[in-house]
């Protein structure tokens, strides 16, 4: 039974881990072609350690911004459609404790989101 609910979440989470994936790829790349622009356009190279440490300029700070969506998005597509089609209520049936069924369900997410972050 619990294969089958992997099964099943992993087929319902397929298209957004790649899009997540695709999106974690260019912004990384981006990441890496501005850091490599801001040392390349700098003159000395401990202007931008003078940035990072007194001017609180830090180049990875919009990665705040990736890793909520990141969340946001695996979290919304794990239970949104779950509670659309009333599906929780099918959980409630299974020969297992709702404990169980819901514990890995969230461990379920909880591993996609870190295995992306």
């Amino acid at each position: 039974m619990y294969s089958s609910i992997l099964k099943k979440e992993w087929q319902k989470m397929y298209l957004y881990v790649l899009f997540l994936s695709l999106t974690i790829i260019s912004s990384l790349s981006y990441f890496g072609f501005e850091l490599n622009h801001s040392f390349a356009s700098i003159e000395p190279e401990s202007m931008m350690w003078y940035r990072f440490s007194h001017l609180e300029d830090k180049p990875y700070y919009n990665f705040i911004y990736l890793f909520l969506i990141i969340a946001s998005t695996i979290s919304f597509a794990l239970f949104i459609p779950e509670m659309v089609r009333n599906r929780i209520k099918i959980m409630i049936h299974l020969p297992q404790k709702m404990s169980n069924i819901l514990f890995l369900h969230l461990g379920i997410g909880a591993v996609l989101i870190f295995s992306l972050f």
